[in-house]
């Protein structure tokens, strides 16, 4: 008999401590994770932190934390809590949690890939000492890392890209300084009396004008061609995906360098940013400098998913569009200042350089020469009733939309528009 009741209690202190535990476990209790940072380099070592915080008075026999982790965040030391699983890796962490307790625990983690990636997601399953009964909660954290591409080292390099950042720095010049005077020279038709020099003048008996340096634009523009065949359409694939990873590893090594020598770097691209696929926009991030410019690049490099969003042709021709509208407007800013300016407008001339390269000058000439010499829509574009226009219409519109990129905003003022001796 006596056997009898102690089964039967046994029986009944079981059954009452999975009521107990099972409507207890999982309250009180919370669960954190993050990374020791928000950013790391593609081959760096970062830790994956994971914490348990018990805030009540009865103890937690057993918790199990269950997450996926993307494959390319690999668990540096071989744990038999995360193993390869279909689509990432399979991370279990098991916990005892006495009375109002915390524990915490840090995982080494190799960043394997670029690229953007979330370990927020995990279940939460609590158990009480015999197993009898489960409580279960899914909860989603802020939790996930950039992981930019690797700078590579010198020797890493094609030789072009280390002749590219040697000790010269090639310079476009832009318009004369009108602060920065270097000499003088005697006095030729067509220029302006503000230039003369008149101490200079009255000295040699002859009109002199001063001699003004230039405003310099010493910028790079990195621009990667993820279109590696005529027939590729879509995303790039096989052995391509390497070859692709090392040119936007180069890419982010140039921008680097470059900004560290004092240029101003841009990247550009005909991908397009991780969840943009199909939307016709590319990347381009215009060239700039300082520290948050060198974040902001590695940042789309890190975001960049290798889908060819605009053929390569198609991309550069949209581009040079955007530019040359962005730069024509910084000209006639800049001359903005000059009085001389006044009732004159700016132009763009386009011409070719001694190696046979597209360029294009930016000019001004007094409005009266511009007006009403106007480029009319051709009617014969307008479909009949005005129902549309012709594909011919379509045909000529669309080089100079296609791809067209955003302007990068600060707030509600573009970020771009810095004076161009002031960059």
């Amino acid at each position: 008999m006596s056997v009898l009741w102690l089964i039967a209690l046994t029986v009944a202190f079981a059954l009452l401590q999975a009521v107990i535990f099972h409507h207890f476990n999982l309250r009180k209790l919370s669960y954190e994770r993050h990374f020791s940072q928000k950013s790391a380099f593609e081959g760096q070592k970062v830790e994956l932190i994971e914490g348990m915080r018990n805030e009540k008075l009865l103890p937690v026999p057993w918790l199990r934390a269950e997450s996926r982790i993307p494959r390319e965040l690999a668990f540096e030391k071989e744990q038999m809590d995360a193993h390869e699983v279909s689509g990432g890796l399979y991370h279990k962490s098991i916990f005892f949690l006495p009375p109002m307790s915390r524990i915490t625990r840090h995982h080494e983690i190799s960043l394997r890939k670029r690229g953007v990636y979330d370990a927020g997601s995990v279940a939460l399953t609590a158990g009480d000492l015999f197993s009898l009964a489960r409580s279960e909660r899914q909860e989603e954290l802020d939790c996930g890392i950039v992981v930019y591409p690797r700078i590579l080292s010198e020797d890493e390099l094609p030789d072009p890209a280390n002749r590219w950042l040697g000790e010269a720095v090639v310079k476009r010049w832009i318009m004369p300084d009108p602060f920065l005077v270097t000499g003088i020279r005697d006095y030729r038709a067509g220029d302006t009396l503000r230039d003369v020099h008149w101490r200079a003048s009255a000295r040699t008996g002859e009109l002199c004008v001063k001699v003004r340096d230039y405003t310099s634009d010493p910028r790079a523009l990195v621009i990667l061609n993820v279109q590696t065949s005529e027939a590729q359409w879509a995303d790039v694939g096989g052995q391509d995906v390497e070859t692709m990873e090392q040119g936007i590893r180069i890419a982010a090594t140039l921008c680097t360098r470059a900004l560290a020598g004092g240029m101003d770097a841009g990247f550009a691209s005909n991908a397009c940013l991780a969840g943009r696929a199909g939307s016709g926009e590319c990347i381009f991030v215009r060239p700039a400098g300082g520290g948050e410019q060198g974040d902001r690049l590695l940042d789309a490099m890190a975001r960049m998913i290798l889908h060819r969003e605009l053929n390569f042709h198609t991309f550069l021709e949209s581009l040079t569009d955007v530019t040359e509208a962005y730069e024509l407007g910084m000209s006639a800013h800049m001359r903005s200042a000059n009085p001389a300016f006044t009732a004159q407008v700016v132009g763009i001339e386009r011409e070719t350089d001694e190696a046979g390269n597209y360029c294009a000058r930016y000019f001004a000439k007094p409005a009266c020469e511009f007006a009403n010499f106007v480029k009319h829509f051709p009617t014969e574009w307008i479909l009949p009733n005005y129902q549309g226009i012709t594909q011919e219409a379509i045909d000529y519109f669309k080089p100079l939309m296609a791809g067209e990129p955003k302007l990068i905003m600060d707030g509600a003022v573009p970020a771009t528009i810095v004076p161009f001796n002031k960059r």
